[in-house]
């Protein structure tokens, strides 16, 4: 009953990451589907956490959450463009005599 639901939800889930690591909205530190089956384990496991301890609050759980879907996002912001650097100046010549020779 669970297992056909759970498994479309991680491919749906993926496919939505993996097309946001497409267009650079997401970073991964793995793959989308390894994301897409983290991601749900982590809310499970907060809820049971939330539910029957008393250690974590479900302030704790948002916030947790929350950092780990933050830390797939990427600043939206364009990078800065680079200056091209200048050419280092040419070291200076040796002074030449009128005749072309060394001086």
């Amino acid at each position: 009953m669970y297992e056909t639901p759970s498994a479309e939800w991680i491919e749906y889930l993926a496919s939505v990451i993996g097309a946001g690591v497409t267009t650079g909205e997401f970073h991964l530190t793995q793959s989308p589907r390894d994301t897409a089956i983290a991601l749900p384990a982590l809310i499970d496991g907060l809820a049971v956490h939330v539910r029957v301890t008393r250690h974590i609050s479900i302030e704790d759980a948002k916030r947790v959450l929350r950092q780990q879907c933050d830390a797939l996002q990427v600043d939206a912001r364009p990078a800065r463009p680079r200056r091209p650097k200048k050419p280092k100046p040419a070291p200076p010549m040796a002074a030449e005599t009128p005749d072309g020779a060394p001086g």
